[in-house]
């Protein structure tokens, strides 16, 4: 009786996982701890894989997107105690699909049914299936709107206290844009809680590679490239940090409230695989585009040696791999 059913996960999960506490004796007390590290894991693998099925994000990329269980348990707690919910509080989880944040808040909100907006009906069965019993028998209302547009819930008069997500605006080119869109479903007295990672100073690839082991010329010629590579501005995810939105805010006249930058260093084993994904064999390759993009540098014979580097003295290690995020707290002036 303690082992959930999975038919709703994907089968690379499927007998893997979870184990869930009954509510008696000392299985209860560990309940609540047992629930928020199932869905950091569960959070973190449906980023990755998200990101490896993309075509839009390469694997090398969406490392930078803050993605480990570890990473995910600090981000959801950061954000629900800026979130500042009570058991009465109307919410709103935007780019729900990964369950981090809908669980906590359907834990914390006893009184009022806890609003989610999904990118696909996957998502939606997904998390319906996993949140079908709350504790305190709240419902989750679920929607699909890839949009992030809260109008999918066709609630005339829908206001809510709190729009919360975690890497919502770093999809969005026009970001004050994109938040100006949510003004008629906030209250007035309500505010937003966004977390997101800065993939623009995340970790660099050639960090990874002790010092002694390239040229200093070279270490600086591949630095380079990598600043233009990291702060792509195509790339809507990148082409962005923390002193450029906060400008953008302002100028369309945004209320920050509070406002933090972080930065998280979490052990991490780099394996040959990876490696490969970085420096794929084939050019058509789904998984990974930094070699690819290196070779706008560097000839085939130094990329060949540089990932040759990277196998011999990177692969099987556990690196200390960096990754920036930013939360905010907004409201309408």
């Amino acid at each position: 009786d303690h082992w959930v059913a999975q038919q709703y996960l994907p089968d690379v999960l499927q007998g893997r996982i979870f184990y869930q506490p009954s509510e008696q004796g000392f299985e209860a007390s560990i309940q609540e701890n047992v629930a928020r590290n199932r869905e950091a894991q569960l959070a973190a693998f449906f980023s990755q894989t998200a990101s490896e099925q993309s075509g839009n994000l390469n694997y090398w990329e969406a490392r930078t997107l803050g993605s480990s269980g570890e990473l995910l348990n600090e981000f959801r707690d950061q954000l629900t105690e800026w979130s500042e919910i009570s058991r009465n509080t109307l919410a709103l989880v935007l780019n729900a699909g990964e369950g981090l944040l809908l669980g906590e808040f359907l834990r914390r909100i006893s009184e009022e049914n806890v609003y989610a907006l999904v990118e696909s009906s996957n998502e939606k069965k997904i998390l319906g299936t996993l949140f079908k019993k709350t504790t305190s028998g709240i419902e989750a209302k679920i929607a699909v709107d890839s949009s992030g547009c809260p109008a999918s819930f066709e609630i005339a008069d829908l206001r809510f206290e709190r729009i919360v997500g975690r890497n919502v605006l770093q999809n969005h080119a026009d970001k004050s844009g994109f938040l100006e869109t949510l003004k008629p479903w906030i209250s007035a007295d309500g505010f937003f809680v966004f977390g997101e990672t800065v993939p623009a100073l995340g970790q660099r690839l050639s960090d990874l590679i002790p010092e002694k082991l390239l040229e200093p010329d070279f270490r600086k010629k591949l630095k380079t490239a990598e600043k233009g590579i990291y702060l792509d501005e195509e790339n809507v995810r990148s082409s962005w940090t923390p002193s450029t939105l906060c400008d953008e805010l302002k100028g369309a006249n945004w209320n920050i409230i509070r406002w933090q930058v972080k930065e998280y260093c979490i052990p991490t084993m780099i394996r040959t695989e990876q490696i490969e994904q970085w420096f794929p064999s084939h050019q058509n390759s789904p998984h990974s585009s930094y070699g690819q993009r290196l070779s706008a540098y560097f000839s085939p014979e130094q990329l060949n040696n540089l990932r040759e580097t990277f196998r011999n003295e990177v692969a099987g290690t556990v690196v200390e791999w960096h990754s920036v995020s930013l939360f905010m707290q907004l409201n309408q002036k």
